[in-house]
């Protein structure tokens, strides 16, 4: 137990100094991707109604968290092109990945 109490006060510490940092594009665009793989996991979910009534709450959720994300990026106005050269190639794929699971889902 005495171990455990250094860890956990290490992993809280190294948790709210990442919650304060200021967001990026990088972050954003990191984030709008988990939170289009979240809703694309929650559509899989769904095979009937009743499955598509219990998901309603997620996607609303996970929708408007999109939108907060979207409104962060338009706060942080547009990338240079080499910075935004760089995103898309590190973030390219997996965005078209995601975006042609979710168009196939719906």
């Amino acid at each position: 137990m005495k171990k455990l109490i250094p860890l956990l006060t290490s992993l809280f510490v190294a948790f709210a100094l990442s919650s304060c940092s200021k967001p990026t594009h990088e972050s954003l665009s990191e984030d709008m991707i988990g939170q289009m793989e979240e809703l694309l996991s929650v559509l899989e979910g769904i095979d009937d109604v009743a499955s598509a009534k219990a998901a309603v709450k997620d996607i609303e959720r996970i929708s408007k968290e999109m939108e907060a994300t979207r409104e962060k990026m338009k706060e942080l106005g547009e990338l240079p092109k080499d910075e935004d050269e760089k995103l898309k190639k590190k973030y390219g794929d997996r965005m078209s990945e995601v975006m042609s699971k979710l168009v196939r889902k719906t």
